[in-house]
């Protein structure tokens, strides 16, 4: 093999690495003044250099030099797609949901949660691969991987590791998956979406917000699961990572501080001045109020409604034709 091949294989390799120098560019590092970048730069321009230096007399339209420049030229495409692939595939990895219900998509509270995470968090999750758990939790916990590189999840087998499991007081029975952020610890109360994204507000927020029911006028009960309970509508707040309590106004003189809203479900009897005021000025400073009030209920809330521009009637919707003419039954409502 002449000096002119060994060239043409030097400006062939100088090619590549120049590929691979803007690929790390563009892809991995971001910057131009990493190590690795410069010494791909430096590394291709010499193989080059050394293939024009060893061809310089060859014509540069003669046939030999045309097709080795168009091979060198192709092959180099060709390394750089199939790496680019790669790369697209381990770093940034792609699934799709194809079941009607969405069953293996995460809500967008958490999706959100996990791509604004700032902080490193681990996932330590205390679960043999044989027990019945283990699947549906090792899917749902790559997805949250897949969402953000701050978060590391791992897996600890509690057979194999009987002093790991003594040394972190984990039991058959209690919460068996571990959150952490620095100095912050949560502990999911199972493998659910809900219990995880709550354990990972925790650590990383310092607390859920909550959604806070009044209590102590008659209001719809939160466990309640007959009609006029609130379980479902709790049951779907806990499922969008919600965290959600009761709150007997009398006994604070202001709101917590973890109140994302408050939530007065039907009172029946009326609030006290203590408690308006409370309300009031709660809200007045930004809070979030949610009021379902029945039609002839003096809540003691009214000036508090009003100074917000809003009216309470005393009007009912009736249907004359139903054979409870109260209960009245549309199948479309219009914008109110």
């Amino acid at each position: 093999m002449n000096l002119k091949a060994w060239g043409r294989i030097g400006g062939l390799f100088g090619l590549v690495v120049l590929f691979s120098a803007v690929f790390n560019w563009l892809f991995v590092t971001g910057s131009i003044n990493s190590a690795g970048v410069i010494a791909r730069l430096a590394l291709g321009v010499a193989g080059v250099a050394f293939w024009l230096i060893t061809n310089r007399r060859e014509h540069p339209l003669g046939r030999g030099a045309f097709y080795g420049t168009v091979s060198a030229v192709s092959g180099a495409v060709l390394i750089a797609a199939l790496v680019g692939a790669n790369y697209i595939v381990v770093k940034k990895p792609k699934s799709w949901d194809l079941t009607k219900d969405k069953i293996f998509t995460l809500s967008d509270q958490t999706s959100g949660m996990l791509k604004g995470l700032k902080d490193n968090v681990t996932v330590s999750a205390f679960y043999a691969a044989s027990e019945p758990e283990y699947t549906e939790l090792e899917q749902r916990l790559r997805q949250y991987s897949a969402q953000s590189d701050k978060l590391k999840v791992e897996f600890v087998d509690p057979f194999k590791h009987p002093a790991v499991v003594k040394e972190m007081n984990i039991s058959q029975t209690g919460p068996r998956v571990i959150v952490k952020s620095g100095s912050k610890e949560s502990r999911a109360k199972d493998v659910s979406e809900e219990a995880l994204t709550n354990a990972l507000i925790e650590v990383t927020r310092g607390s859920a917000k909550k959604v806070y029911f009044t209590k102590g006028h008659g209001e719809h009960a939160v466990g309640d699961s007959t009609e006029r309970g609130l379980k479902n509508f709790v049951d779907s707040l806990k499922s969008e990572g919600y965290q959600t309590d009761e709150i007997v106004l009398a006994e604070h003189k202001e709101m917590p501080a973890d109140t994302a809203a408050l939530v007065v479900a039907g009172p029946v009897g009326g609030f006290s001045e203590g408690e308006v005021k409370l309300v009031k000025e709660w809200v007045d400073k930004g809070g979030k109020i949610v009021a379902m009030v029945d039609p002839g209920v003096t809540t003691g809330l009214e000036p508090a409604f009003e100074s917000w521009g809003i009216k309470i009637g005393k009007d009912e919707v009736i249907d004359p034709e139903a054979q409870n003419p109260e209960i009245a039954i549309a199948q479309q409502y219009t914008e109110h």
